[in-house]
């Protein structure tokens, strides 16, 4: 997983909350590099939106794992998406 792939699944997620209702904040998805407490740095995933309704934040020892997590959490948002268009049209 690169930052290039992450790009395209956040585009595609972006393509797919812009045909209804949306906030910004349903477009942001991050990896945080924190270093707290004297320790080695740690990635933080997060995302806080609105339409998929799953504010996650959750620590990751490496970026590599950080990104992984990211890819599965932006294709859980993307199946969510698909299946209520599917389920209610837009």
């Amino acid at each position: 997983m690169s930052d290039e792939d992450i790009q395209k699944l956040a585009s595609e997620y972006y393509e797919l909350v812009c045909q209804d209702h949306h906030k910004d904040r349903d477009c942001h998805w991050n990896i945080v590099k924190r270093w707290s407490y004297g320790g080695k740095p740690k990635y933080h995933v997060e995302h806080f939106g609105y339409v998929y309704d799953y504010e996650y934040s959750e620590d990751f020892s490496t970026h590599k794992e950080a990104l992984n997590e990211l890819e599965r959490v932006l294709k859980a948002a993307i199946a969510m998406v698909k299946k209520d268009i599917a389920e209610n049209g837009r």
